[in-house]
């Protein structure tokens, strides 16, 4: 999840990614830089885990 916001202090930026972004946008925003976010983003493994372990989960009930 990315977080864009016109709050640009320090501790919005930690209570937004403490509270649960990827990634803190602030406005306006750049659309290369936000580009080059995104794509970085999809090199991560994380989100992919979530979405193979969430798959498992499902099919695991399906057959329960």
């Amino acid at each position: 999840m990315v977080l864009l916001t016109s709050k640009e202090a320090k501790e919005d930026v930690i209570a937004g990614l403490e509270s649960g972004a990827d990634d803190y946008l602030t406005k306006p925003f750049d659309a290369e830089e936000l580009k080059a976010r995104l794509r970085t983003g999809l090199r991560n493994p994380r989100p992919r885990k979530r979405l193979v372990e969430a798959r498992e989960e499902m099919r695991f009930k399906a057959f329960a």
